[in-house]
Parts: C-alpha cells; sequence; structure tokens
C-alpha cells in the first residue's frame, strides 16, 4: 500500500499538501478509503507517530488522534514486539517494499493489550522515508484459537482417559497417534508407539478374524475402509501383544477421520479388549460340550459332529469309521474299590484313548463307561484292524494302581465302516456300533468286532 499522501509536509495527518500536478481528487478519494478503512493505519517517521486513521483511535482506545500524533510509536507496542518490530522495517530497502505479515501486541490507553497482524510498506512523508503501518485486529481469531486449543485439549484428555484403545493411522499404515489404553492393551510402550517406521505400522501386525484364522490383506480393516469409505463397526479381531506374545481379542470400529476428503483421509480406529468376556465364553461353550470327568468332548458334541459328518454334501473330509468302545469289569471297580477309583479308570482310558488315535480323530465320552471314536477317512479294514489293536494295546500296556492295587484296563470295540454314500443317519450308525460292541463281549473281553452292513 502506498503512503496516505507521501508528499504531504504536515505532521497532523492533513492531506492537503500536494506537489505540483498532483491530482487532487484522486487524493481525496484515496484519503476517504483510508479513513474509513476498518483496518487501522499508522505512518511514522524517526520512530514517531505522523498520522493514524479513525480506526486506529479506536483500536487504541484513544479520544482522538493528538494522543498519538507525534509520539514514538514504541509508547504503543509492548516491549516484546518491540524488537520482531524493529528488525521487520529494518529489512525494507526500497520504496513500496513490504514486509511479511507478523503478529504483535499492542498497548492501549485503556491499559488492555490488543493482538494484532502488522504489515510495514516503506515509503516517503514529506519527502522523508516513512513506514506505513497497516494492522489487522486479530482479537476474534485469537478467541477462535484459544477456543479450539481449549477443545483439543479436553479432546485429547477425554481420549488419555479412555478404557478403549484409539489409534490414528495414515493411509501406508503408519501410525499417527495412539492413546494410553490402544498401548496398553497392545503392549507396547509409548516410544515404540511413537516409531514411524516401516517394522511398526499399524499394516504390520498380524490380525486374527474371530475364529483365529488370519486375516489377509486385502482383508485387512484399515485396507477396507480406505477401498471403500464406508465405516466398519463392532467386528472382533485378535491380535499378539508385542510385549508378551499373548493374544488378545478387540471389538473394533474403524472409519474415516476425514469423511469429507476420503482420497487423503486417515483412519480412525477404536477398540475394547474383550478378551475376558470371550475366554468366559469358551469356558462356558466348553463346559457345554465336553465332559466334566475327562475332558474329552461330551455324547451331545460327539451327536453333533456326526451328524454334521454324515449330512454333509461331499465337502471336506468325511469319515471313515465309528468305533464304540466300552470300558470293560468297571462295575467291578466301583463295586470292590469305590466309585473315586472307578473314574480314575475313566480319566485314564480318555486319555489312552486319545494317544492311540490319529491327530485328525476325535474321541468322546459317550456316557457311563461307554466312549466312541469317530475316524476321519479314508481308512481301511486293514488300517482299523491295526488301529484297533493300538488301542486294546494302549489301555492295557500295564497295570494301573489304584488304592495300592493293580488294575488292567480293557475294552470291548465295535467298529463300522462308512462308505461315502452309506445310507445311514447317525442313530442307526449308533446302533450299529454298539450292536457290534455288544457282539465283541460276547466273544471275549478286550476284543474288537466289525459291522460292514447295516443291522436290521
Amino acid at each position: 500500500m502506498n503512503a496516505v499522501s507521501h508528499r504531504a509536509g504536515n505532521t497532523g495527518g492533513d492531506l492537503d499538501g500536494r506537489a505540483p500536478g498532483f491530482d487532487f481528487v484522486v487524493e481525496q478519494r484515496y484519503r476517504r478509503l483510508v479513513d474509513h478503512s476498518p483496518d487501522a493505519i499508522v505512518v511514522h517517521v524517526g520512530g514517531r507517530v505522523m498520522y493514524v486513521n479513525p480506526a486506529g483511535v479506536r483500536w487504541m482506545a484513544a479520544e482522538s488522534s493528538d494522543q498519538l500524533v507525534g509520539h514514538v510509536i514504541t509508547e504503543f507496542v509492548h516491549p516484546d514486539s518491540i524488537e520482531p518490530m524493529l528488525a521487520r522495517i529494518g529489512d525494507l530497502r526500497q520504496d513500496g517494499d513490504a514486509s511479511q505479515p507478523s503478529e504483535a501486541v499492542m498497548l492501549r490507553f485503556d491499559g488492555t493489550l490488543l493482538d494484532v497482524e502488522a504489515v510495514s510498506v516503506l515509503t516517503e512523508w514529506g519527502g522523508e522515508p516513512a513506514y506505513q503501518v497497516v494492522f489487522r485486529d486479530l482479537t476474534d481469531q485469537k478467541a477462535a484459537q484459544a477456543e479450539l486449543r481449549r477443545a483439543e485439549q479436553h479432546f485429547a484428555t477425554v481420549v488419555a482417559s479412555l478404557d478403549h484403545g484409539v489409534v490414528v493411522l495414515e493411509r501406508d499404515g503408519r501410525v499417527a497417534s495412539v492413546n494410553p489404553a490402544a498401548r496398553r492393551i497392545v503392549g507396547v510402550t509409548a516410544e515404540v508407539a511413537a516409531n514411524r517406521r516401516p517394522a511398526h505400522r499399524g499394516l504390520d501386525f498380524p490380525v486374527y478374524h474371530a475364529d483365529g484364522r488370519p486375516v489377509a490383506a486385502q482383508e485387512h480393516p484399515l485396507v477396507q475402509v480406505l477401498r471403500t469409505g464406508a465405516p466398519l463397526s463392532g467386528f472382533v479381531f485378535g491380535v499378539d501383544r508385542v510385549d508378551d506374545g499373548q493374544r488378545v481379542w478387540l471389538s473394533g470400529n474403524c472409519c474415516l477421520l476425514d469423511p469429507g476428503d476420503p482420497a487423503r483421509s486417515a483412519v480412525l480406529v477404536s477398540f475394547a479388549d474383550v478378551t475376558a468376556q470371550r475366554l468366559a465364553t469358551e469356558r462356558l461353550t466348553h463346559q457345554a460340550t465336553h465332559d466334566s470327568l475327562t475332558g474329552l468332548p461330551n455324547r451331545a458334541h460327539a451327536l453333533a459332529l456326526l451328524t454334521d459328518a454324515v449330512q454333509r454334501d461331499g465337502s471336506g473330509p468325511g469319515l471313515g469309521a465309528v468305533l464304540f468302545i466300552d470300558v470293560d469289569n468297571l462295575k467291578q471297580v466301583n463295586d470292590n474299590l469305590g466309585h473315586d477309583a472307578g473314574d480314575e479308570v475313566l480319566r485314564i482310558t480318555a486319555q489312552c484313548l486319545r494317544r492311540a488315535v490319529r491327530s485328525g480323530d476325535l474321541i468322546a465320552r459317550f456316557g457311563g463307561d461307554e466312549f466312541i471314536a469317530l475316524l476321519r477317512g479314508p481308512i481301511n479294514r486293514l488300517e482299523l484292524a491295526a488301529l484297533a489293536d493300538r488301542l486294546h494295546a494302549s489301555l492295557s500296556a500295564q497295570p494301573v494302581a489304584i488304592k495300592g492295587v493293580g488294575i488292567t484296563i480293557g475294552a470291548s470295540i465295535g467298529i463300522v465302516i462308512l462308505d461315502d454314500d452309506d445310507p445311514r443317519d447317525a442313530a442307526h450308525i449308533l446302533r450299529d456300533a454298539d450292536t457290534a460292541m455288544y457282539q465283541a463281549k460276547t466273544i471275549g473281553r478286550g476284543t474288537s468286532h466289525f459291522v460292514t452292513t447295516t443291522a436290521e
């Protein structure tokens, strides 16, 4: 901006002095613009105020320009702002040079302070070098910034105090921010959480589905949200803690931090630790599906698995055989040594059976002294005979000392061989296996009997 009237020679702010040929109309129009400017405009020469417009008078809480004109300008500048002001105008070399906008604090006549943004322009006043300064009131802006800082601090305090983990991830997976709860849940220190090396990106933490399967890269919640822009909520996932490797289960939500700018938005992830609830559910599920004495799957669970296997549509491995196993002479153990001894026999039997079958096979306690084995196919008769011999050998390997008495455990086993197109349902198969087991007992305890056709 040019000086208010850089050829005027008076010091009271009048703009009547003109050089020959000066356009008086233009000058008057310019004077009106300056006088009615909403920004404060001051001209100083040699450090003394030569002119101040009405807005400047109001801003300084003065009664008239006489209180300012003729005074050293630094009288109205806060001490902390004087040195930057002098440095700013000291860099101006040629007529028309303007400084970059910079902040300053002014001392008003009513004793208050005024935050302003100032731009200084090197010009002339009465033939002498002068500085025209345009001030913009920053009061509202400062108040808004202070309110924003308070809101941000309040938000930061709230986020920091949450029990839920809150993490902001950049689009490449780098951790932008993480609250204390998130660090505690996933087992990382503040220093590690702040490390933005690729090895510590959010995408590099293995994530697991609720059933324990690893989440593929294209299924990662962050990738899904970035690809679709749609938020995800209420999904359960597992991560392995950094400090101890323990898996924790989290219920999470994931969304764009700035939905209005999906192409550049970071992603906000919040989650709660539901490990305790999941373990409690797993315990209840285990109790409902397993025998409390032996720890094996119980009758209901075994029946459900057998029913599912015989009703399958050809997908996955089918069953090759079902074994019905009855512990021999358990009644005598109960009668002679008590039911505690009988329970111990059942526990030992369960352990022996579990060790003897193949890794993919299932041993379940069917009830009382009865167990069943579901053998995944394919398995032929010779393999079944060898497996049955292995079961007998495991049970009778050596007498078991219970209450000082040596007990040799034995069992009678009924074996049903299944074909892929076997028409029998689960109940029918179990009846056939039960019948085969009783036939084995009639042959002699500790033996096996096969059934390859349906029982009438």
